[in-house]
């Protein structure tokens, strides 16, 4: 009797299982159904906008077209600069999107407050500032960082200033994606950045001075000499080397071509080949001996690559039976090749 329940019950289950299955996949098949319906009337339309700021005769949205409306208008808007996205913002704005979407800040779901988000940075929606300040120190990384974004793309100036600690202290906002949305803000970026890094934890200078590079700042040389300093910890010297682009500052990457750590003196080395000369030669050669096989690779291609060395003298520089020797024999094959 208790095998024939079991055997109803499992049947019963699977039977409802199977419901929901296929109530999904209804579910959506209308969607997309409707999607597509709603792409054939509003593509044309914006993609007519885009170039005709006289368009004036546009349909109204029903009440379940408003996020249709902003995940089209946000696709389009993110390939398109210029007039085309003013003329994108003058079509939003006529139906209300912008409305709608600060009162989705309060009430939508996740995937609907971003895109929310989305919305009102490319309208440049002051009126939104506080919520997306807010949002902007929201724990959710997706969020935060493209409120983020939004609040630059409204202000660059105000922006910097207000996100300057966040963009410092928040490890989850991607250094590529922080570094592509403060483009606009570079000029106010990098005094406010300057005048911070005193005051950043050393542990969050390798962040901030792996942004500076992807923004590709050039930072004082008085501020270089201090991310480079011999009490720094390893990983901030590893970080500023790169970044020294001064012949002010070659004595100190030469200095740290002796350093304890092993990432410091290859990115030093490497370093030389932007600003060494013929004096370094000697330097590098002598670091081809070091005992870490990286260093002795940075050393044999910065010699490589220095202009006034030939492959002749490069390969008179072998040490028979020395660790130089395998190693330049290495770069000279790969030359070569080149």
């Amino acid at each position: 009797m208790v095998a024939f329940w079991v055997g109803i019950v499992s049947v019963a289950l699977t039977l409802l299982v199977a419901l929901l299955v296929l109530n999904m996949r209804l579910r959506l098949r209308r969607s997309e159904a409707h999607w597509k319906r709603f792409m054939t009337t509003w593509r044309p339309i914006l993609m007519q906008a885009m170039v005709d700021p006289g368009l004036t005769s546009l349909p109204k949205l029903k009440a379940g077209q408003y996020i249709l409306f902003m995940r089209l208008w946000v696709y389009l808007h993110e390939s398109v600069r210029g007039e085309a996205a003013q003329h994108l913002n003058e079509v939003a704005r006529a139906l209300g999107i912008d409305v709608f979407a600060r009162k989705l800040l309060h009430r939508g779901s996740r995937r609907h407050k971003l895109l929310a988000i989305l919305s009102l940075g490319h309208l440049r929606d002051s009126l939104a500032w506080n919520e997306l300040r807010l949002l902007a120190d929201h724990p959710d990384g997706l969020l935060s960082v493209n409120a983020g974004r939004a609040l630059i793309q409204i202000d660059p100036r105000a922006g910097v200033q207000s996100l300057m600690p966040l963009i410092v202290r928040r490890e989850d906002w991607d250094i590529t994606r922080v570094a592509s949305f403060l483009g606009p803000a570079r000029e106010p970026f990098l005094p406010l950045l300057v005048e911070s890094i005193p005051q950043v934890p050393q542990n969050m200078l390798p962040r901030v001075l792996r942004l500076s590079k992807a923004l590709r700042l050039k930072l004082p040389t008085q501020t270089m000499f201090h991310l480079l300093g011999a009490t720094q910890h390893s990983d901030v010297v590893v970080a500023a080397l790169p970044m020294a682009e001064s012949r002010d500052l070659v004595g100190e990457v030469r200095r740290c071509t002796a350093h304890s750590d092993h990432r410091v003196r290859e990115h030093a080395i490497r370093q030389l080949a932007v600003l060494g000369d013929a004096s370094d030669v000697k330097l590098l050669t002598d670091l081809m001996e070091d005992p870490q096989w990286t260093v002795r690779l940075a050393a044999a291609e910065s010699l490589a690559v220095l202009p006034f060395i030939s492959n002749e003298e490069l390969a008179a520089l072998r040490r028979p039976g020395s660790l130089a020797e395998s190693i330049l024999n290495h770069v000279l094959a790969q030359r070569s090749l080149a």
